[in-house]
């Protein structure tokens, strides 16, 4: 994943996630979310490190945005 400077293109920070899909980016919190085939991984977006692994069969139908992750069924957890 690599975040860039839209004005001029220029790469601000690059990380290397073990996700086989990107699901979101929440800015405001600073947390990135993927998925594998078993679980969601939550990353930090300054660092790059692992800081939530949770088993799930419901990608892609869930957003992280700040302390939660929603489903499309309205329902949330709590992960921060």
């Amino acid at each position: 994943l690599s975040v860039v400077n839209i004005s001029d293109w220029s790469t601000q920070s690059s990380l290397s996630l073990s996700v086989n899909f990107l699901s979101n980016i929440d800015f405001g919190a600073g947390r990135v979310m993927g998925f594998t085939n078993e679980s969601i991984r939550i990353y930090s977006l300054e660092s790059g490190s692992q800081l939530v692994e949770l088993p799930t069969s419901m990608w892609p139908h869930i957003l992280l945005k700040d302390n939660y992750i929603y489903d499309v069924e309205g329902h949330k957890l709590k992960v921060f």
